[in-house]
């Protein structure tokens, strides 16, 4: 499993990018039109966070900018009739942040803006990677230690972002502030959606 690459940007032609290791091996990687856009010039060196699909008639790589853009996308493809490549178009038009909220928030009319999801597979998505965090939750929630109600709802968000393709560097600190001022009394599934709207505003 290539988890990621480091190497030197030999070539960047949509949507893909080529990348020159230090020990001379050439990785093709396909990435969205976003981070294309955000790669450094020719000649430069870069790292990308990889996930490898092997498909019967062929295997690729498909890069991200950080980890937890990749962790969304490996969820974002589990769900029914999303592939990778209709999973790379979606995160092409949504920022990692964005995607997530429109997920937890049910947001249908923003997932059907991509071309080729329709409302009813926006409803599918929706259902598919909801209840896969449900799921997830369970398990966390039952060997979650004894804690005040403050401190088990904290934990209990940053499971459920985790879940959600973040990683603990990316939430961790501004979940402490986003806490100092929160009714710590409403649903965790409220409070997720209230904390993806102040990353977006911070």
């Amino acid at each position: 499993m290539i988890s990621a690459i480091k190497g030197i940007i030999h070539d960047k032609t949509a949507p893909k990018v080529t990348l020159e290791t230090n020990s001379g091996v050439f990785y093709e990687i396909l990435v969205s039109n976003p981070v294309l856009d955000q790669l450094p010039e020719l000649g430069q060196e870069t790292l990308l966070y990889t996930t490898m699909i092997v498909r019967e008639q062929e295997m690729y790589l498909v890069g991200f900018p950080s980890m937890g853009e990749k962790n969304l996308f490996e969820i974002l493809i589990t769900a029914k009739g999303i592939g990778p490549k209709q999973g790379m178009k979606i995160l092409g038009e949504f920022s990692g942040n964005d995607l997530r909220m429109a997920i937890v928030s049910g947001d249908i009319t923003s997932l059907n803006k991509v071309k080729g999801i329709s409302s009813k597979k926006a409803e599918q998505l929706i259902l598919d990677l909801q209840e896969k965090l449900k799921k997830s939750l369970i398990g966390f929630k039952d060997v979650l230690p004894s804690q005040d109600p403050s401190s088990k709802k904290k934990t209990e968000l940053l499971l459920t972002m985790r879940a959600l393709g973040y990683t603990d560097g990316e939430v961790k600190r501004p979940l402490d502030a986003f806490f100092e001022s929160v009714d710590n009394t409403k649903a965790t599934e409220i409070l997720v959606s209230e904390f993806l709207a102040y990353l977006s505003s911070h």
